[in-house]
């Protein structure tokens, strides 16, 4: 027998058993979970709206264009399933401040139109991409609004929805994304549809100054959500 061969045979005689029980080999990872959006969670929002509001009545008619900002917070819940569809819940509050005026017709006096508080209500849908997932929204909107005159000197020439605000629908949608297990930022568009309501200005004793107001208000806010 030649040498080398002798060598080579009995190396492998000795790598036999640890080949065999697989102590050259390493173990192979296990491979990591899915990210899963099921679960309820909390955040906040900000975000810039405006808003088309659309008078007639001894006042008009005219168009009061209405813009400012907007921030509150957020909670709902999610279900993941099927297993890229996502549904769920979500409720939002949000201070405002969208509002703006305009000429009346009558001499001295500037008609404002101003939202002070926008809330919903809503169910969510929307398709996962791992951490990535688009949505669309749609249920109960709630607004605060103050309509009359912008000069505080004559608060006699104003009207306001009330306590709990005057309720619409609110349609949407948008993109959130998971920066971490627990943490998701979004990008959303929300359209507020408030149909057409009737406001007296003064006392309605006094003369005709009952007024029909036809709202509407767009928004795009960012949130900041933790899921537990």
């Amino acid at each position: 027998m030649k040498p080398g061969i002798a060598v080579l045979g009995a190396a492998l005689a000795m790598t036999g058993p640890a080949v065999a029980e697989g102590a050259a080999f390493p173990t192979p990872l296990a491979a990591a979970a899915p990210f899963s959006w099921t679960g309820f969670y909390v955040g906040l929002q900000a975000g810039y709206g405006w808003g088309g509001s659309r008078w007639v009545g001894p006042l008009g008619p005219l168009a009061v264009d209405q813009s400012g900002g907007a921030f509150g917070v957020e909670a709902g819940y999610n279900v993941q399933f099927a297993p890229n569809w996502v549904g769920g819940l979500e409720a939002s509050a949000a201070w405002a401040n969208i509002g703006g005026d305009t000429p009346c017709p009558l001499a001295g006096f500037a008609c404002r139109a101003k939202a002070d508080f926008v809330g919903d209500v809503a169910l969510r849908g929307g398709f996962a991409i791992d951490r990535a997932l688009l949505f669309v929204k749609g249920g109960a909107a709630f607004v605060n609004q103050n309509f009359g005159d912008a000069n505080p000197a004559l608060p006699a020439l104003n009207a306001t929805t009330g306590w709990p605000t005057a309720v619409g629908f609110v349609v949407g949608g948008g993109v959130e994304y998971a920066l971490a297990d627990h943490v998701s930022a979004k990008i959303e568009y929300d359209y507020i549809g408030l149909g057409s309501r009737s406001y007296d200005l003064v006392d309605p004793g006094v003369y005709d100054d009952r007024i029909s107001v036809r709202q509407t208000y767009q928004i795009v806010k960012a949130g900041l959500n933790y899921k537990f």
